[in-house]
């Protein structure tokens, strides 16, 4: 419950009361609307400098703690077995997994799928992709409707539900 402080610190509790109290106070009306439109600004600029910040900042602490984000981890495999020892590397890992089953596969991105196919998708090895193409248009995700399709087309059995079972009647 949003309060606002009365005369002598009381407390004005109720929506209706608020705007009675405010709208006693001997404000013009144009400097409320300006100061409410400079509060907004405020906090946009202040929401941008610490996306900045945070941009260069995240990443070198990470550096400092010898840690890396799940982005560069992702990066660093792909560059790493596009690497002139990348079929090495690639073959260690395979000998660690007979298959994988990959869910929620329409979060995935165009790296991550170069990483499963190179590592997983040839072979010996089954790769398993559940995902839903109704859900890989949501970017803000990750997802990658393109990543989605190519792999749509470069698996060998494609496999429907006819039946929803995450909801029931």
């Amino acid at each position: 419950e949003n309060l606002i402080a009365g005369i002598n610190g009381t407390k004005v509790r109720g929506l209706e009361k608020q705007q009675a109290l405010v709208r006693a106070w001997p404000l013009p009306e144009r400097s409320a609307i300006e100061y409410l439109v400079a509060c907004g600004e405020l906090v946009l600029a202040l929401r941008v400098e610490l996306a900045r910040y945070l941009r260069t900042a995240l990443p070198r602490q990470l550096h400092v703690r010898s840690k890396l984000s799940f982005d560069e981890l992702i990066v660093a495999l792909d560059r790493a077995l596009a690497a002139e020892w990348g079929p090495e590397l690639a073959d260690q890992v395979r000998s660690r997994y007979g298959f994988v089953l990959i869910d929620e596969f329409q979060d995935t991105d165009a790296a991550q799928c170069r990483i499963f196919f190179q590592l997983f998708g040839q072979g010996s090895h089954y790769l398993y992709l559940i995902g839903d193409p109704k859900q890989a248009i949501y970017k803000f995700r990750g997802a990658d409707i393109n990543s989605y399709l190519q792999a749509r087309e470069r698996a060998q059995n494609k496999l429907t539900l006819d039946r929803n079972f995450r909801s029931h009647p």
